[in-house]
């Protein structure tokens, strides 16, 4: 089964809702010999969303033809995001229809998770991993654009 590996990141320079800030995302997608980077900025946001906006909009950029076929890695210095999935919180959220933050984007996240055969893994930030570190730049490059 072929592989494609996704790196997400998110960033938010002051880190609460409501109150006028900036926040950045970027993901890039590896496929065979293939390479995509791609980063966004939004407005009055947190860093946790911008976290899952990242990881969505990574798995927006799939061609289902392709991609329903593989096995797609996701990874993401975000605890937040992985053991939502890997720890399976999402599912017990979802089962129980407990209201959680940032519900919206995670209904999208699940029909994505529902749809495609994805492994969340855990990278530590700041850490040398070549792709984290890069995504990590390019997020936060979009603080200041």
């Amino acid at each position: 089964m072929k592989t494609i590996k996704i790196y997400t990141d998110g960033s938010c320079d002051i880190n609460k809702r409501g109150v006028q800030n900036k926040g950045g995302w970027s993901a890039i997608i590896q496929f065979e010999k293939l390479e995509k980077e791609f980063s966004g900025q939004e407005k009055n946001t947190t860093n946790n969303r911008m976290e899952l906006i990242a990881c969505i909009k990574a798995l927006e950029m799939l061609n289902y033809s392709i991609a329903k076929d593989c096995q797609i890695e996701v990874y993401s210095d975000s605890s937040y995001l992985v053991n939502s999935f890997e720890k399976r919180w999402i599912q017990g959220w979802f089962k129980k229809k407990k209201k959680i933050i940032n519900s919206d984007l995670w209904e999208i996240l699940y029909s994505f998770y529902l749809k495609y055969k994805i492994k969340f893994i855990h990278v530590k930030g700041h850490s040398g991993i070549v792709l984290n570190e890069r995504v990590d730049q390019l997020a936060n490059q979009q603080l200041y654009l």
